[in-house]
């Protein structure tokens, strides 16, 4: 049987409202650069859609609980599913849940079936209202909308993987995807990799990467005769790497900008959260940004791999850029000649 889960919330009578702190206590609001009044700002983590990620989610189904009754404990809410529904305790864990009041995890499909289906009984000592789980609770919906091309240096041969990339990048990429070797076949100086990015103007300028180093395996020796979790660890040795990182190319896929458009903070899908994430990121303008779409932008030189075309591969080769830069030169020089 597939696991399945359920979540539950029970509502207790508010608390009195507290007395209202000293003039003295309270904290000063932190104000932005500019002397504003402004929220302090939250970094952007990325997390992967591995492979676990997914697996608990297919897992889980929550249920919340209301009502206005005492406390309910998680030993309250085992009893009552044993004895209205007949699930055995070893069947169902229940644990105490934010927001929620119970996160609440069937063993078996049909219990959680059962449960959600069945009203709530006359004379129960509180009131319980399932919901299976969501991942959107909590949630506020976003995209990103750069997508960047990357260089890096300094990253050893037995650490280039999308994986130590996103370690790298996270908190400011999703989704790595490493050029492939026919890229550049021949010059691996550099690691080439494309991601999606809140704004390249958050990508770092570099990285210091550590990798701790194997242990050795613990052999049982005179004149102690330690057992392996007795001797006292006192460090954790690991080589340290400087990673540099350059932009060579990046997409602009917000709509293009339009007569209407007035400032930073104007994209449509702007999540309106405290951490900025589609709207305005202090520091981070809109300056350059044409009304094209999507607006491509070179920061590196045409000797360097590219951006696809968008309806094939990803990369484009490191001679197909070099082709298509030469070309574009000569047409510019042939324009200034006929002028």
């Amino acid at each position: 049987m597939r696991d399945a889960a359920g979540v539950l919330r029970v509502a207790s009578p508010p608390p009195a409202a507290p007395p209202p702190p000293p003039v003295a206590a309270v904290a000063p609001r932190s104000s932005s650069r500019d002397g504003s009044d402004d929220e302090r700002l939250l970094e952007l983590v990325v997390v992967s859609r591995s492979v676990e990620l997914q697996a608990a989610e297919d897992a889980l189904s929550v249920a919340m609980v209301g009502g206005t009754r005492p406390e309910v404990s998680p030993a309250m809410v085992r009893d009552h599913l044993h004895q209205a529904f007949g699930i055995a305790a070893g069947a169902v864990s229940v644990h105490r849940h934010v927001p929620e009041d119970f996160i609440v995890r069937f063993r078996r499909l049909e219990d959680l079936d059962l449960v959600l289906s069945t009203p709530n009984a006359e004379g129960m000592p509180f009131s319980l209202i399932w919901r299976r789980w969501r991942r959107t609770s909590r949630a506020s919906a976003g995209s990103f909308k750069f997508r960047v091309l990357v260089g890096m240096k300094g990253i050893p041969s037995h650490a280039r993987s999308a994986s130590t990339v996103q370690l790298i990048l996270g908190s400011s990429c999703a989704k790595v995807e490493v050029a492939p070797v026919a890229v550049d076949d021949d010059d691996e100086r550099q690691f080439f990799v494309a991601a999606w990015c809140v704004h390249p103007q958050l990508i770092p300028d570099g990285k210091i990467m550590a990798v701790p180093e194997p242990q050795p395996p613990h052999v049982v020796q005179p004149p102690l005769f330690l057992r392996e979790e007795e001797p006292i660890i006192s460090e954790l040795p690991a080589l340290r790497y400087l990673v540099r990182l350059r932009i060579i190319e990046f997409q602009d896929w917000r709509s293009p900008i339009t007569s209407s458009d007035d400032g930073p903070g104007d994209d449509d899908d702007d999540s309106g959260d405290s951490c900025h994430y589609n709207g305005y990121w202090p520091g981070v303008d809109d300056r350059g940004r044409s009304s094209s779409w999507p607006t491509t932008v070179r920061v590196a030189g045409e000797g360097d791999p590219g951006f696809g075309s968008g309806w094939g591969p990803t990369f484009r080769t490191r001679a197909a850029s070099h082709c298509c830069g030469t070309l574009a030169q000569a047409l510019r020089e042939k324009v200034q000649f006929s002028g």
